[in-house]
């Protein structure tokens, strides 16, 4: 979660493609260009054109102009005025949304293709969300493996998270319970905040979701929670 003006926070989940150094490696350029570009303060299009462009993040060396291991993003920025929630996805699974009475919906958003790719341009969707609904990023290793068909993680996903009035933390636990196999091929990144309308203190949160378990909350910040899987 990365503070914004006007109270507004962004919600950014990103997976590269691989293991090791140089994945590793290709995540910390892309979380730095992330973060330099909302300083920027870009609508979330703009700034997922820029990754598409390799701005910030691709490598230069002597073979040729760039080099970008295969990366996806979602990238969503929440005003807790309106209650609005604006989406971009560049080759990213589809966010779900978990409204208050416990309905699932999973957002029909364009994907778009994976940054760096130099695709279309990219849409954006605007919702407006129902105070105490929960936003659901993931990367694909959660729904997705060798053994199980493509259509099928989504439908379990869906299952698992109808649930009213649920904490974050729990939401997390449910699915990561319901749906990481025994021995994981991929990791596996599941970030869910629940969004206020409330108003409270201009002051950011002190805490980013770096880690396992990680959450933070102030009176006007969605309270969130993520889990990482290696």
């Amino acid at each position: 979660m990365i503070p914004l003006s006007g109270a507004r926070v962004a919600l950014v989940v990103g997976d590269v493609v691989g293991h090791g150094r140089h994945a590793a490696a290709t995540m910390g350029r892309l979380c730095t260009a992330v973060d330099n570009f909302c300083s920027l303060d870009l609508p979330p299009g703009d700034l997922v054109a820029r990754l598409d462009r390799g701005e910030g993040w691709a490598v230069e060396n002597t073979h040729q102009d760039s080099t970008i291991i295969g990366a996806t993003c979602l990238y969503a920025v929440y005003d807790p005025a309106s209650r609005h929630c604006t989406l971009t996805r560049a080759g990213h699974p589809m966010p779900a949304i978990v409204g208050p009475d416990g309905d699932v919906d999973f957002v029909d958003l364009p994907s778009g293709s994976p940054p760096g790719l130099g695709g279309m341009p990219f849409e954006t969707v605007e919702l407006e969300l129902a105070e105490g609904s929960q936003l659901v990023l993931y990367t694909d290793g959660l729904v997705e493996d060798r053994h199980r068909d493509i259509d099928t993680g989504p439908d379990q996903l869906r299952t698992v998270l109808a649930c009213a009035g649920r904490a974050v933390e729990d939401t997390c636990e449910a699915a990561l319970d319901a749906l990481l196999p025994t021995r994981p091929s991929d990791d596996v990144v599941l970030l869910v905040a629940q969004l206020t309308a409330r108003w409270g203190p201009a002051t950011p949160p002190t805490a980013r979701s770096s880690g396992p378990n990680s959450h933070c909350s102030d009176d006007s910040r969605p309270t969130l929670a993520s889990m990482i899987q290696p």
